[in-house]
């Protein structure tokens, strides 16, 4: 790939900054996000060109860490003005002003994931959230989405089983705003979720590479987390006869995560860091419109008591391998360049 085709090359400053972070050792994982930018070579103009009204990096940094928290300040900003948008009562349309860029019309990625509409996807979410945001006790949530569990799985279900927890996830929906949503695909997950054992969150949480999952910033040590499972026809589209909108994620649509890679342009879908390191394939993520989660979604619950696995840097190097084993000669370079250091 030529230099001249990299997209954030229009913005050089930016670029300028992106390449003395990632190649600074002295801020750590830190230097991770910006090697994810230069990973980034489909993202729209359009969207480049909204990152860069926001985010206009000195045209002097010197200092890697500076530079990052400066970027961290305005990414932020970015993400409050082009992606955090709107609420989750607006019906969807990609055409609005409170449609995310990530799914608007003209600025969304060309490339689609899996759009079968009987596939499952899996989101984990944190039950402490959902209680503060629908104003409900957290021992109360617990124990309501627990028994809802062992219901779903069990076939046992029905509205009087889902009642008590249907005006719950209601009002937390209703509080939230239009930004995309990160899930897995169900396939990859059934293994641990099928038949879940206590302890299983902390597997999800490191397949997914949930860095940010960390129970010692918790009262008592502890996280609940619960595991939404919900059919693809529930993502909206465009219209008939375009693909569900599930996107492959990129550096744009959330907050900068070290613990974030991207994945080859083209292929529709994104791939999880395994903070564990297990010698398999990563796991398929993807984004997608928000969707309302109901009771029936609601699949399992379990605590989270350890922290993740230490060793980012083993973790994204290992992933990094595993991408380049299917991935174009292009992004085997790219990645040989930008993470010579890891692998």
């Amino acid at each position: 790939m030529a230099a001249s085709s990299w997209p954030f090359s229009t913005i050089p400053a930016l670029a300028a900054a992106l390449n003395l972070m990632s190649e600074a050792s002295s801020i750590g994982n830190r230097r991770f996000p910006a090697r994810n930018f230069r990973l980034e070579w489909q993202v729209p103009m359009g969207r480049v060109m909204n990152y860069a009204s926001i985010v206009g990096m000195p045209d002097n940094s010197v200092d890697a860490s500076t530079a990052f928290n400066q970027l961290n300040l305005l990414h932020n900003r970015y993400l409050e003005t082009f992606i955090y948008l709107g609420t989750r009562m607006d019906k969807f349309d990609q055409v609005s002003a409170n449609c995310p860029e990530s799914f608007r019309v003209a600025l969304h990625l060309d490339e689609f994931g899996h759009s079968e509409d009987n596939l499952l996807l899996a989101r984990v979410e944190d039950l402490d959230f959902i209680a503060r945001r629908s104003g409900v006790s957290k021992n109360k949530l617990r124990q309501i989405v627990g028994d809802v569990a062992i219901s779903n799985r069990s076939d046992d279900t029905g509205e009087s089983k889902w009642a008590p927890l249907t005006d719950i996830l209601q009002r937390w929906h209703d509080s939230l705003d239009n930004r995309p949503t990160f899930a897995a695909y169900w396939e990859d997950a059934q293994s641990i979720l099928a038949d879940p054992k206590p302890g299983w969150a902390e597997e999800i949480r490191d397949r997914l590479g949930l860095l940010h999952y960390e129970p010692a910033r918790k009262p008592g040590r502890e996280m609940d987390v619960i595991v939404f499972r919900y059919p693809v026809r529930l993502i909206p589209r465009f219209d008939r006869s375009s693909p569900r909108l599930l996107l492959r994620p990129t550096v744009l649509d959330g907050a900068l995560s070290e613990a974030f890679c991207t994945a080859p342009s083209g292929t529709g879908v994104g791939s999880t860091i395994d903070l564990a390191r297990r010698d398999d394939d990563p796991w398929q993520e993807v984004i997608h419109p928000p969707v309302e989660l109901k009771p029936e979604h609601v699949w399992a619950i379990d605590t989270l008591t350890a922290s993740p696995p230490a060793g980012l840097a083993r973790s994204r190097a290992l992933h990094i391998i595993k991408l380049c084993l299917r991935a174009t000669p292009e992004f085997q370079d790219l990645c040989t360049t930008i993470d010579r250091d890891l692998i």
